[in-house]
């Protein structure tokens, strides 16, 4: 399978480290299937080690029921510029549940790239 997507970011940072983002998506996959995401999220920053997310997610196919899920997680970031993110993620449009584990692992790719650099020399 293969396929493209385009997408537009929309944010805004708010008062008490907190900010919000608004995501378009428009995708084209193998078969000439097409369809449209859109993703929410509100997020604080508690601390330099500590952010809350929360996120809804709308998926609208163009063959098929749209879906929309809710996502809501914490991420501890490292003093070396990586951090793992938990949560979960459920359906909230009145479909049968997906309830899912949301485990991430999350990188500044400078520093990636400046780690795998080290290893090599």
């Amino acid at each position: 399978e293969g396929g493209a997507e385009g997408r537009v970011l929309f944010g805004a940072s708010l008062p008490h480290n907190a900010f919000v983002t608004v995501e378009l998506a428009e995708r084209v996959l193998s078969g000439g299937i097409t369809d449209q995401r859109v993703d929410l999220t509100a997020g604080a920053h508690a601390g330099p080690h500590w952010m809350a997310l929360a996120q809804v997610f709308v998926d609208g196919p163009n063959y098929g029921d749209e879906t929309v899920k809710a996502e809501l997680s914490l991420v501890h970031f490292d003093n070396h510029g990586g951090g793992v993110q938990v949560g979960v993620r459920d359906r909230i449009d009145g479909g049968e549940h997906e309830l899912a584990l949301v485990l991430a692992f999350w990188t500044e790719p400078g520093k990636a790239r400046r780690r795998r650099s080290h290893f090599r020399d």
